[in-house]
């Protein structure tokens, strides 16, 4: 019933906000001049708010002309401005940015300082979600110092407050703290309740960021105390999200729960369907720590939900975390399993958005560049205009702009190549974070096949579940070596002689204690390969290795094992030696499921495969590098 009343309203509401709508818009051809553009802009913001931005843009542009003609610059840049948020809401970064440049332009025409200075700070604001923070910087800056010298505190407490958070993405701790405390100061002083709030809740995720949990708990008490009290529902719900999340931090998971469970409440009442997923993300994680399956399943399902009807990437990554590990906690491999695989492709996705990210912020930064130069070239051809009767002086300042664009064009090289640096460095960071992930993903399936193999009663079950874990621990060292690179490797290669070493110390480890009477002789020269090429080659040393710990010693009073790694002409040759008993039956081995395992690698590595049984057994693989 309480559904049906609000789907009522609703249809309601929006019937006679249609209705005013059409009013307004029947009555514009009988308005004069300053009334259409009023009106006009009106038109255009209903239109903005219903996410009609072709109409919306279409009023706007009706406004800016008859503001334009009647020279009421303000209003004109104001619909200029509304414009601009159409532009942005619409992913049309370039676009927007001119838009909003127009607009400060028309404030400045109609003298307007404070609506300057407002323009700018909604220019820093736009630079600042792109990620262009230099701009950014210079934008909020200009508008603090004019609205410092206007006194307008209330638009001055939201610049601090920008600039804080600004300051707090790109590192500066302390700066950032100073602005957050001045805008949380000014704001008490002209009693600005909701403005209060979104600084102690920005206060507080600075201290959460910076480990000081009690501190951060606080500030978000304070920041709740006052949401509540002005009931938005919104906001309220993204403080108690921080709070409940500062709680899981230390552990206290009963807190936790209550805070998340207000949350995902609030956000249900206001339908906001990306936070009612991160709500239930968070709920089911506490549950999954606490180990209440049931409602961490419940919760889980919620999120499941939204986040495939939003497409909500991040959460969508979260969410499918958790399942593998309700379901591997549950006993279901195969659908842990296959969440793990579809976790895997959206994962894939992030990365190609955050690639598309920094294309689209690098075509931004170039769109921006041309326009400061257009800017520059038009200010340096009124300069010749102005000065052309004296034929000396124009000269004199042809060189100097010249030297100035030149100087220019080597300060904005130098950014753009210090850009592609940090560009290149964030790559790099993404690519160990994926190494990293891959590294734990095949930990967690290696430990997962471990605890499934305690349960089995059959010895041959028990050894097959050993091999395929430390096969997966073989590819797993090759990731751990590209996430934690040494001096001697790289993202893209490894130092084979070192990841072969950890290789047996790993395998003598898990063939318990008989195997450590073992003397292991290392004979390794120092050589990288890359990943596609060492993946392989620890498989086939993995095999030949096994093969030796299962099948040789038996009955060798001194057991040893030779393992040597060298480079002839190019050539890589790595060999396997045992003291052991050798291969009873050659013709027999040679279609045992290791020799074959080895053989198929070999075949991949487009190397050679031998072994022989002669004082024990060699197995030998020669492959070009």
């Amino acid at each position: 019933m309480k559904l049906i009343l609000i789907i009522f309203l609703f249809f309601n509401v929006s019937l006679i906000y249609s209705q005013e709508l059409i009013e307004l818009k029947n009555k514009l051809t009988d308005l004069h001049d300053l009334e259409f553009a009023n009106t006009a802009r009106k038109i255009g913001t209903a239109y903005l708010k219903q996410g009609v931005y072709d109409s919306a843009d279409k009023y706007y542009d009706l406004a800016i002309e008859k503001a334009i003609k009647i020279r009421r610059y303000d209003l004109a840049g104001k619909s200029l401005n509304n414009k601009g948020v159409s532009k942005y809401q619409r992913g049309l970064f370039i676009d927007a940015i001119d838009t909003y440049q127009k607009a400060i332009h028309y404030y400045e025409l109609s003298r307007n300082d404070t609506l300057v200075a407002k323009g700018k700070t909604n220019l820093g604001l736009t630079f600042k979600g792109l990620n262009l923070y230099e701009k950014a910087l210079e934008n909020l800056y200009s508008s603090a110092k004019v609205l410092e010298q206007l006194d307008l505190k209330k638009e001055l407490s939201s610049n601090w407050n920008a600039l804080g958070n600004l300051h707090r993405d790109l590192g500066n701790s302390d700066q950032s703290l100073e602005y957050l405390t001045n805008s949380l100061n000014l704001r008490i002083e002209i009693d600005y309740e909701a403005g209060v709030a979104q600084s102690f809740h920005n206060i507080g995720i600075w201290y959460l960021a910076e480990d000081s949990i009690p501190r951060a708990l606080a500030y978000f008490e304070k920041s709740l105390g006052i949401k509540r009290k002005l009931r938005n529902r919104k906001s309220t719900a993204t403080t108690l999200a921080q709070t409940g999340e500062a709680f899981m931090q230390l552990d206290s998971f009963k807190l936790a729960e209550d805070y998340f469970l207000e949350s995902l409440i609030l956000r249900e009442e206001s339908q906001d369907q990306f936070g009612i997923a991160v709500s239930s993300n968070h709920l089911a994680n506490v549950y999954l720590v606490s180990g209440k399956m049931e409602l961490a399943k419940k919760y889980l399902d919620k999120a499941l939900k939204f986040v495939l009807k939003g497409n909500f990437l991040g959460e969508k990554a979260r969410t499918y975390e958790a399942l593998k590990i309700y379901h591997a906690q549950n006993g279901n491999f195969l659908e842990a399993l296959n969440y793990s695989d579809l976790l895997a492709n959206v994962r894939q996705e992030i990365l190609n958005e955050e690639k598309s990210r920094s294309f689209i912020e690098s075509e931004i930064r170039y769109e921006v560049y041309r326009k400061d130069q257009e800017i520059l070239e038009n200010r340096n051809s009124l300069i010749l205009l102005k000065e052309r009767s004296i034929w000396l002086i124009v000269i004199v300042i042809f060189l100097t702009i010249l030297v100035l664009v030149i100087v220019r064009l080597y300060v904005l090289s130098q950014r753009i190549l210090s850009h592609r640096k940090k560009s290149q460095e964030r790559i790099e960071g993404l690519l160990q974070e994926l190494h990293h992930r891959t590294k734990n993903h095949l930990q967690a399936q290696s430990s997962l096949i471990k605890l499934q193999s305690n349960y089995l009663k059959d010895k041959h079950a028990k050894d097959v579940m050993m091999d395929v874990s430390n096969r997966m621990k073989a590819v797993t060292l090759v990731h751990q070596s590209l996430h934690f690179p040494n001096e001697k490797e790289t993202l893209e290669e490894i130092d084979l002689s070192d990841y072969l070493k950890k290789l047996t110390e790993n395998l003598l480890i898990s063939f318990g204690t008989n195997n450590q009477r073992i003397q292991v002789e290392y004979k390794l020269q120092t050589v990288r390969v890359n990943i596609y090429s060492a993946v392989p080659i620890g498989l086939f040393v993995n095999e030949a290795i096994t093969n030796a710990f299962k099948h040789a010693y038996s009955g060798i009073v001194k057991p040893r094992l030779l393992l040597e790694l060298s480079e002839e002409n190019s050539t890589l040759i790595i060999c396997v030696s045992d003291n052991g008993n050798g291969l009873p039956d050659i013709s027999e081995k040679k279609h045992s499921f290791g020799i074959t395992t080895m053989r198929d690698l070999a075949v991949q590595l487009r190397g050679k495969f031998t072994f022989e049984s002669v004082n024990g057994t060699q197995v030998r693989l020669t492959i070009p590098n």
